[in-house]
């Protein structure tokens, strides 16, 4: 499972289209991955990891009726600490 976190975003939406990963999947990795390696570099500083979990919910369901919302669909990022993100600081977040 540690080799998709290496993946590129292309790729990674790819095998959530295929549905061999969830984004609810992916997303978890990703947030196992930021709580394990973040206490030593302090990169998402603002952690929305409830929302982002519910968002991922939200894209599965949306997928399995096929609907697709872009190219981007399902997958998770970071948004950089200059962006405000609704009801977060201005610290920097995790988010869809």
């Amino acid at each position: 499972m540690d080799k998709i976190a290496y993946l590129s975003a292309k790729n990674l939406v790819s095998e959530i289209k295929s549905k061999s990963i969830s984004s609810v999947e992916l997303t978890e990795l990703y947030i196992n991955r930021i709580e394990e390696y973040d206490v030593a570099i302090n990169a998402v500083v603002v952690r929305t990891f409830d929302q982002v979990l519910e968002d991922a919910k939200k894209a599965d369901i949306t997928s399995a009726k096929g609907e697709d919302l872009g190219p981007l669909h399902g997958l998770l990022m970071t948004i950089k600490e200059s962006y405000v993100i609704k009801d977060t600081s201005n610290l920097g977040q995790c988010s869809f």
